[in-house]
């Protein structure tokens, strides 16, 4: 395979890119989410085209007790992570600006998906006598998407204050073939989802203007 400088037109092409995206608005931010895994306090860094944003982000899940999950949602807020790794948080977003004139409020449909590689954490009985286990399952792949709204509101300056909120789903996905009794009674071809909300509140700052 030729390398990237043997190739000018690709090089061409990525100069050109390159120079496109250093000449639009940047930003950065910080974010608690609260997802369907749990929460977590995440970096992102963005840049606007025209109407819409892109992003991307690195965080740290939030380890937390947990009340026992629901019937239908047996993972809902149970990532726990058990090593350092696990707390790490990817976070990929798009926003689609709807009323872009507005002076100081940005308000945005959008989609975020977050990508996390952890254990969860199950409380099993019932609690009373002290008939109560706590059991680690996993490590499994937290795949969330999410869809909804959210504004940013100018603060002072290039400082903006962020919301989003959203619902989607999440997947979880065992990263072996080793089967446990949360796997047998929730998981079928592989894998098993369940409906999530999202929600955001962030602060953000303009590094350049457009």
């Amino acid at each position: 395979m030729p390398s990237l400088m043997n190739n000018p037109k690709l090089v061409f092409i990525v100069f050109l890119s390159f120079i496109s995206i250093s000449s639009t608005a940047q930003n950065i931010a910080l974010n608690y989410y609260s997802t369907g895994a749990g929460q977590n306090i995440t970096a992102n860094y963005s840049f606007d085209i025209k109407k819409s944003e892109i992003g991307i982000g690195l965080g740290y899940t939030i380890n937390r007790s947990i009340h026992a999950p629901g019937n239908d949602n047996v993972y809902y807020k149970n990532q726990y992570a058990t090593e350092p790794y696990q707390h790490l948080n990817l976070n990929l977003f798009y926003h689609r600006y709807i009323f872009p004139n507005f002076e100081h409020i940005n308000i945005f449909v959008f989609y975020d998906f977050q990508g996390k590689y952890s254990t969860a954490y199950f409380k099993i009985g019932s609690g009373y006598f002290d008939n109560e286990e706590i059991r680690y399952h996993g490590p499994y792949f937290w795949l969330e998407n999410a869809i909804g709204i959210g504004f940013n509101v100018n603060v002072f300056g290039n400082w903006y204050l962020q919301q989003k909120v959203g619902i989607g789903g999440h997947f979880i996905i065992p990263s072996n073939e080793e089967s446990d009794i949360v796997n047998t009674i929730t998981m079928t071809n592989g894998f098993t989802w369940e409906f999530m909300t999202l929600l955001n509140i962030g602060i953000v700052y303009k590094l350049k203007s457009a």
